[in-house]
């Protein structure tokens, strides 16, 4: 089914329509994913978390969510290079392209991470 219930076909990028093993319901994507930008936004506003752990929160919410078929980590990764842009700041993380970790090792740490906050332990990688 397309958007809004219509017999359409969805958008090809648009929001995932079918169910996989991992994420939300597809019925739910569009809902948590607005809840989480909006979580996301009175987080910045009222400082509630350091900067580490701000960044964190959507992105696991965004790996939760699993609001696309293929490019949730790429979304994810391109949010968090957003956030320091926005926020003017160096979060540590650069995917291989710099002289920090090599990218395999930086993506296993925040998949640890992630893991961890699927457990409820939400701390920075």
């Amino acid at each position: 089914m397309g958007p809004r219930g219509s017999s359409e076909p969805p958008p090809p990028y648009g929001y995932r329509c079918t169910e996989l093993s991992i994420g939300v319901d597809p019925a739910e994507v569009s809902v948590q994913t607005r809840s989480l930008i909006d979580d996301a936004r009175t987080w910045l506003e009222y400082e509630t978390y350091p900067v580490q752990g701000l960044a964190v929160r959507p992105s696991h919410g965004i790996t939760r969510i699993h609001p696309l078929k293929n490019v949730d980590g790429r979304l994810s990764r391109l949010f968090l290079d957003l956030l320091e842009l926005s926020l003017d700041v160096d979060l540590g993380l650069d995917w291989g392209a710099g002289p920090g970790l090599p990218y395999q090792e930086e993506k296993r740490s925040c998949v640890r991470a992630l893991q961890a906050a699927d457990r409820g332990d939400i701390h920075p990688w």
